[in-house]
C-alpha cells in the first residue's frame, strides 16, 4: 500500500482594499473543499467572500464593484495556480 502525507501550508491570500479597510481573502487553491464548491454560483461566491469581508461592507458594494473584486480575485487565483504548476 502506498502512503502519503499532506502537510498543512499557509494559505495564499490576496489583499482587497475597500475604502479605508483591508481584507485578506484566500486564493481559490487555499479554499476548503466546501468553499470551493460554493464559488460555482454567484450566491455561493457572495457567501464565501462574506466570511472574509464583514456583511456591512459587502452590503454597501455596488454590483460593478463586487464584480471587479471577484474578477481580480479569480485572476490572482489563476495566476497562482499556474505558478504552482511550474509555469511563470
Amino acid at each position: 500500500m502506498k502512503e502519503f502525507t499532506i502537510t498543512p501550508f499557509e494559505a495564499e491570500t490576496i489583499r482587497i482594499n475597500i475604502g479605508d479597510e483591508s481584507f485578506q481573502i484566500p486564493l481559490m487553491s487555499s479554499l476548503s473543499l466546501e468553499e470551493a464548491v460554493q464559488v460555482e454560483t454567484s450566491a455561493g461566491t457572495i457567501s464565501v467572500l462574506s466570511k472574509y469581508i464583514p456583511e456591512k461592507i459587502m452590503n454597501q458594494l455596488k454590483i460593478a464593484e463586487f464584480n471587479e473584486m471577484v474578477s481580480i480575485w479569480r485572476k490572482a487565483s489563476e495566476k497562482a495556480a499556474k505558478k504552482s504548476a511550474g509555469e511563470s
